[in-house]
């Protein structure tokens, strides 16, 4: 009775509305308006002569771009007498024939899977009482928008030059009409209309300028254009929060359209008669306050999900890598991983592929280049919020990001807190060990793991992590944090990809090539010798005045491709050449280029051969403790070791004069480009292969007895830093509050580390029977 009453009412409001609005029947017919008196009536009726006006003009400009109709262009036609979502998608399979072959068949079958949605919308835009009359009854830019989707598909001629362009625009304007979708019904539309109007027309403009760019061979460049506008960003993260801000004012007003339904309802049960556009407004606003109820529900849902993610992140304590991942970005030099993320590889992988490799030497820039990957993940995101992105970098300077609970922990919390299946099934865990009071073992995590990815079959999940290699082959941390790997790809989830980078061990290469990955050798790339180039030309040219300014323009030519022919991939490499050629005499210029190391090793050799011959055993202090620090140490910290008298007495003592008066120079100073200092004012070593080197056997052999002297060993490094904590707990016995300890640099990092007990301390034969940390771990 009540779909009898909706389609009757719905009949009649057409009607009239096209007898007082004066539009055309066509447009009319789909587009409820006000009544015809009053200042509102007269005002919307303005606003939507405007928004018509705008179709017409977009119709116009779609004709002249892409030398279509789409009032009367065989599509259309088509289209207008499918009766389903399958006619239409039947339709969609003809034009896209190109593709049936592309990537065997996995290319057509990904298509078909963004095109699917966009149809459903779209039917989602037709009048109720319209269902089984065929798509020419839609909304009319509704269906001129299928219309510009089928004249796409069938411009498309290089499919591997456009495939994955389209798909990317594809699932923006899929996304965006699904936003637009709750806003079809209810008697909001009546004031929205126009505006729904404008937007639509606006998505047919787009598709009529993709379709343009097609026929030039210009699709990708147009793509990367409108996603990387930040005012296309902007408007989508916008769209993400506008449903959620309206949703929290409606439970009253649902309350009140459910009386007046009923109320509307019951005397036409009592009388027979009632008001059909009254009914039908109605029904109309508590169908629209049901939607409004869904939303508050899951913004709700979205509010628990986020305060679970929290309690998980607490529980499970995972280390952060967004601090890896924002160094890395801001390191980026423009346009150097250009290559790669608008390549064939990078793309292939994000809609059909399971494992990409990233390997190269040391220094090849790999972690920069898995941060661009990951960014470029980010901006596909904002089409396709149904991306779930979880990633993570292995780093040899925090031990805590070296072991593969670390990572297990943090894709875990990184997929439930964007999946609502896999959050049930983390807090299943979570339950399951006493409500967070135990941690789970390792193998329940891989088990929750598994489950989570499954379940999430709705979403595409991307796992990336850096730097495998620099999680050492001691305690089997690498071997573990492989074995994972190997287990996501052998479970063979389809809408799982993974893409890991390394250098290519020995180990890691015997794990990952049976797994038949896509292996990208940067050292093998072209991109990557032309993005080197680039780089060196960018450093050398920004200067005008000094250092590199002062060179002849012949000079520089012969510095870029000199560094550019021998870098070998290597970008660490060339920035450590650029930064002694930085220094160079405008006169020795050619001589330097004429004499450039072959390696890494030889260019460590030669900057440690620069370091201040004198002061090369404060310098070597610093290394030691900077490589066995169990977290990074502050400026601040570091300098302190240089205050810390080892060599007067058996026990080693803090000196106030040899405190420092500027301690960052004076760390610089002494350890020249082998450190850098980060945005927190951390000291660490300025690439993992510099700690490599100075604990390489390597080193330690060397004939020049000026470069053996800065080999590390383990356990002297931890000595020395032991040394230092216990000079200065000994300098801070007479403190009696913990909170004094944090004035003093080096303080807090040895009261955290030395291990405490009430103990005599054993150092140097020496037997000191007072209260402080125990330092016998560190001996032992």
């Amino acid at each position: 009775m009540l779909r009898k009453i909706r389609h009757l009412a719905h009949i009649k409001q057409r009607r009239s509305s096209s007898q007082a609005s004066g539009l055309p029947q066509h447009l009319a017919s789909q587009t409820p308006v006000p009544p015809s008196t009053g200042p509102a009536s007269s005002e919307y009726n303005l606003l939507f002569k405007e928004a018509l006006d705008e179709y017409r003009n977009a119709l116009g400009k779609h004709k002249e771009r892409t030398e279509t109709d789409l009032t009367t262009h065989p599509i259309i036609v088509r289209l207008e007498s499918c009766q389903s979502i399958e006619d239409v998608m039947a339709e969609f399979h003809k034009c896209t024939s190109e593709f049936d072959t592309f990537r065997n068949g996995k290319g057509k079958r990904n298509l078909m899977r963004k095109l699917y949605p966009i149809v459903t919308v779209i039917l989602a835009l037709r009048p109720t009482d319209t269902l089984g009359e065929g798509f020419g009854v839609m909304f009319p830019p509704a269906n001129a928008i299928l219309g510009a989707v089928g004249i796409l598909l069938e411009a498309i001629k290089n499919v591997s030059e456009s495939y994955d362009s389209l798909v990317e625009l594809l699932g923006c304007v899929s996304s965006f009409l699904d936003r637009l979708k709750i806003y079809s019904n209810g008697p909001s539309i009546t004031s929205m209309k126009p505006m729904l109007l404008k937007i639509l027309t606006e998505v047919i403009s787009i598709l009529a300028l993709a379709t343009a760019e097609v026929k030039q061979s210009r699709l990708n460049k147009y793509v990367q254009k409108l996603l990387g506008d930040t005012t296309v960003e902007d408007a989508l993260r916008k769209l993400n929060r506008l449903t959620s801000k309206e949703a929290l004012t409606v439970e009253a007003e649902t309350l009140d359209a459910t009386y007046r339904l009923l109320k509307a309802l019951d005397t036409l049960m009592q009388t027979g008669a009632v008001a059909t556009d009254k009914l039908l407004a109605a029904i109309s606003e508590l169908d629209r306050h049901v939607a409004n109820i869904g939303q508050i529900e899951k913004d709700i849902n979205d509010m628990k999900r986020d305060a679970m993610g929290e309690k998980y992140r607490r529980w499970l304590s995972p280390p952060d890598p967004s601090t890896n991942h924002n160094t890395a970005v801001e390191s980026h030099q423009d346009g150097t991983s250009t290559w790669f993320i608008e390549g064939d590889v990078l793309a292939e992988w994000k809609t059909t592929g399971s494992l990409l490799w990233i390997h190269g030497k040391p220094g090849s820039g790999k972690s920069i280049l898995c941060s661009a990957v990951i960014e470029d993940i980010n901006r596909t995101w904002l089409a396709q919020p149904d991306i779930i992105l979880a990633y993570f970098y292995c780093d040899f300077r925090d031990t805590a990001k070296q072991h593969v609970r670390s990572i297990l922990a943090h894709i875990l919390v990184s997929i439930a807190a964007n999946s609502d299946c896999a959050a049930r099934i983390l807090s299943e865990l979570h339950s399951s060990n006493a409500n967070g009071s135990h941690q789970p073992r390792h193998d329940a995590l891989i088990l929750c793991l598994h489950k989570m990815l499954e379940a999430s079959s709705d979403h595409s999940i991307f796992i990336v992590i850096d730097a495998l290699d620099e999680c050492p082959e001691s305690e089997s941390k690498r071997r573990h944090v492989l074995q994972l790997i190997e287990r996501i790809v052998k479970w063979r989830i389809q809408h799982v990809r993974i893409c890991v980078t390394s250098r290519p061990e020995v180990d890691i290469r015997n794990t990952l090539e049976p797994l038949s990955p896509c292996s990208v050798a940067l050292s093998n790339e072209m991109g990557q010798g032309n993005a080197i180039a680039d780089y060196v030309r960018t450093v050398i040219e920004s200067e005008s005045d000094s250092g590199f300014g002062l060179w002849r323009e012949n000079d520089k030519e012969m510095a870029i491709t000199e560094l550019s022919t021998r870098a070998n991939g290597m970008f660490r490499w060339v920035y450590c050449q650029l930064e002694r050629l930085h220094r160079c005499h405008p006169a020795k210029i050619r001589n330097a280029l004429d004499n450039l190391p072959e390696s890494l090793d030889e260019t460590y050799r030669r900057m440690l051969l620069d370091l201040d011959t004198e002061s090369w055993d404060y310098t070597h202090r610093l290394f030691q403790c900077l490589a066995v620090c169990r977290e990074p140490l502050s400026i601040e910290d570091l300098a302190e070791v240089l205050a810390v008298d080892f060599d007067s007495s058996e026990i080693p003592r803090l000196v106030d004069d040899l405190r420092q008066s500027k301690p960052e120079d004076a760390i610089l100073t002494l350890c020249s480009s082998f450190v850098v200092v980060d945005p927190e004012r951390h000291v660490q070593f300025a690439h993992f292969s510099v700690k490599e080197f100075l604990f390489s056997s390597r080193l330690f052999i060397d004939p020049h007895p000026a470069i053996s002297r800065f080999y590390l060993s383990e356990k002297e490094a931890h000595l020395t830093l032991t040394q230092a904590c216990l000079a200065v707990l000994l300098t801070c016995s007479d403190f009696t509050e913990e909170a004094s300890l944090d004035i003093v640099p080096l303080a807090s990092y040895s009261t955290t580390y030395l291990i405490p007990a009430e103990e005599a301390l054993y150092f140097g034969g020496n037997v000191l029977k007072r209260g402080y940390p125990s330092i016998t771990a560190y001996l032992l």
